[in-house]
Order: structure tokens, then sequence, then C-alpha cells
């Protein structure tokens, strides 16, 4: 929030103005991303505090950081400019200036939107979908929608649809292998630490070549010509692309070695009776 505020110009600040503008000095201070002791106010009793907090109980646990002495000040200057008398004071100017500000924040950004796709966000749920029709206005595609005749297209995509991995990280978690030779241990087992994921995942998928209209099922009698060689020679941008659906041989031996990620999961609802084994 802090970064979006500061690419905002004067001009952007609409609804800050119409709140604090009355006053110059007030309002110069309205268009800052303002400081507060999260973890300092822990009852209602601390919101009765006639000061500001000391500058160490600004610390945040979240972010680990403390604030510094110029923003201390600046938090200082705050106080004093708005005629704080309480904490309770402090935190409702502080909510104020955060909710203008992220108002000017959207405004700017629909604004940019609109000057730059014609596309208004407010319309939109997700910024997903806001980029997916940004994508077809620009470069006039024209996607096929399956009809219910074609129900069958649908099923098979959607089928073959899996979500994100799920995971639950422990707080520290210590390696032991050779590629950090600092802290190498010989006579311990080497141990390594996995992050599971990639940057940008939804992005990187969405500018991959993707399919969009004459979708059609290919007849039995030319499965043979779909030979490992051949299905590996198509190139990701092929004027033409395959959907396979085959079955895999996934021996019992490799299930418990492949517990925590498995391969190849299916898409399907648990029944009841096996749910009471999970």
């Amino acid at each position: 929030m802090r970064s979006l505020v500061d690419l905002l110009t004067d001009s952007d600040f609409a609804h800050t103005k119409k709140v604090f503008g009355r006053n110059e000095e007030q309002f110069r201070a309205a268009k800052q991303k303002g400081f507060f002791p999260y973890d300092f106010i822990k009852s209602f009793d601390d919101l009765k505090l006639t000061r500001l907090p000391e500058k160490n109980h600004f610390y945040n646990k979240l972010t680990d950081e403390s604030i510094s002495d110029e923003n201390y000040n600046f938090a200082q200057h705050v106080w004093r400019i708005f005629n704080c008398k309480s904490m309770s004071d402090y935190m409702r100017i502080y909510c104020e200036i955060d909710t203008t500000t992220l108002a000017d924040v959207f405004c700017a950004f629909r604004k940019t939107c609109l000057q730059e796709y014609n596309l208004d966000p407010t319309l939109y749920i997700t910024l997903p979908g806001y980029a997916f029709d940004v994508m077809k206005k620009h470069t006039n595609l024209n996607i096929d929608l399956f009809d219910e005749s074609e129900a069958t297209f649908y099923n098979f995509f959607e089928s073959a649809i899996r979500g994100g991995i799920t995971n639950t990280n422990v707080r520290y978690c210590k390696a032991n292998t050779n590629c950090v030779p600092d802290t190498y241990d010989a006579s311990k087992e080497p141990r390594c630490i996995s992050y599971i994921d990639k940057n940008s995942l939804y992005s990187f998928a969405m500018m991959q070549f993707l399919p969009s209209h004459n979708f059609f099922d290919v007849d039995k009698s030319d499965f043979g010509f779909f030979t490992p060689e051949y299905i590996s020679s198509i190139e990701d941008d092929a004027e033409i692309g395959y959907f396979f659906c085959i079955d895999v041989e996934y021996s019992p031996s490799l299930h418990d070695t492949h517990n925590d990620l498995p391969f190849f999961p299916e898409k399907k609802s648990i029944p009841v009776n096996d749910q009471n084994e999970c």
C-alpha cells in the first residue's frame, strides 16, 4: 500500500482532499501512509493512552521490522497536527487516511485501465478475469463455446483441472548439504530443503499457446498414428494440438515414497465410507 500511495500525483488524491483538504498541513500528512503500533494495542484500555507510545512499541512482529526515527517523527507530527488527545483519536485518523488513500489508489488504477484498455475493472470480480478480456479485445480472438451437444468436451477439460499444492511449513528447518560447505557436517545424514513452487505460475500458464476453436474427437481408427515418437515431435506452438486421455500404471512400490506429493492426482469425490479411513 505504501509503495502504491507513493506513485500517486497530487491530482490523484481526490478522496483524501475531500476529507482533509480544509487544512493544508493535514492534507500533506494524509498523502503519506501512516504508522501504527499494531502489536502494542491489546485491549480497549490501550486506546485511552494520552500520548503516542515509545518508538520501540512500533516494532511489527508480523514483518519483523522496527520503525525508523524519521517515520516515528512523522507519527508524532500526525498526532500533533490532528490534535489527538488519545490513541483512540490517533487510530481513527490512521484508519481514515488509510481508507481515503486506498480509494484514491483504486481510482488511479481504474483511470489507467480505462485509458489503456477502455475496459472498466470495477465490472469484474478478479484481475485475471479482467486480463482475459483485455487479451481477447487486443487479439480479436474468437473462442469457441461448448454447447450442450459438446458436453463431453467440457467434462474432459474440467476433469483435467488440478488445484495448486497445499502444504504446511515448519517454522524452522536446517539443511545439511555439501552445497553449503560452511554448515555441512559429513558425519550427519544429508538433508536438503526443497521449496515446491513456481513464481507467477498462473501468468506463465496463460502465456503458453492455448486451444481456442475447432475442437473435435480423433477417430479411434487413427489412434495407431499417435506413436510416442510422433507425440514427442509435436511443437508447443503447432497449428493443431492434441489432448490425450491415457491410462498410467503407478506401481504400488512407489506409493509410500510419493505419499507427500503423488504424481497424477485424480479429481474425484471421496465416497462417505472411504472418508472414515482418512
